[in-house]
């Protein structure tokens, strides 16, 4: 006799452990993050390590069956609805500067989950054009340190001096690069240092928004 289950008896949709999902791939991508940067790390300098490239394979395949895992699990979520600001409260606008469309996108994907306008660019020049029509809306600027042409703090001096209320947050995946040439970013500014994470990043926007200058981040 066939032990075989009958079709109506499989649950297209088995059920999914949702906190450990979400544990497990912020670990996988915690493991890319870092392991990227290490590498990155190495390969300015003389040496590299194929250690931390199979640390990121190893990486991304985890990432492609969690995400199967959460794909599997979708019908049964019921959809998170979009935080609203309070009534007669427009948004606050984030100018976010970034020359990676990945990173820009993530970024931009993280800040209007939690309720903020946010207008793009992806470069200073492109930043500048928007200021020009845009800048009076604008609570905070969150732009790239090293960009081609005009950087990020060359940006923020440009746009405080018409908007000198404007709050800034800096980022950049090259920390070092930034401490060696000194000077780049004025004494005490905020600072986000990639990878970091969706709450590192709201956690350090919303503390620049209400607390004004922010003592210096650094998160990964």
């Amino acid at each position: 006799m066939s032990t075989r289950p009958r079709t109506h008896d499989l649950d297209p949709h088995p059920p999914v452990d949702l906190p450990k999902l979400g544990h497990d791939l912020n670990n996988v991508l915690m493991t890319i993050g870092s392991a990227t940067f290490v590498l990155g790390e190495k390969l300015r300098g003389t040496t590299q390590d194929e250690g931390e490239i199979g640390e990121i394979e190893a990486a991304l395949e985890r990432a492609t069956e969690l995400v199967r895992q959460l794909r599997s699990a979708q019908p049964a979520l019921a959809p998170t609805p979009r935080p609203q600001p309070a009534s007669g409260t427009p948004p606050a606008v984030v100018l976010l500067v970034e020359d990676e469309l990945t990173v820009r996108r993530v970024i931009r994907r993280v800040l209007e989950t939690i309720g903020f306008e946010v207008l793009e660019a992806n470069d200073g020049r492109a930043a500048i054009e928007i200021a020009e029509h845009e800048l009076g809306r604008v609570s905070l600027l969150l732009t790239d340190v090293m960009m081609p042409e005009i950087g990020g703090p060359e940006l923020a001096s440009k746009l405080l001096l018409l908007r000198p209320e404007l709050k800034v947050i800096y980022m950049t995946g090259y920390l070092g690069e930034v401490e060696r040439r000194g000077g780049l970013m004025p004494k005490g500014a905020a600072l986000l240092t990639k990878p970091f994470t969706p709450g590192a990043l709201i956690t350090c926007v919303r503390e620049t928004l209400t607390a004004g200058n922010t003592p210096a981040l650094s998160f990964v």
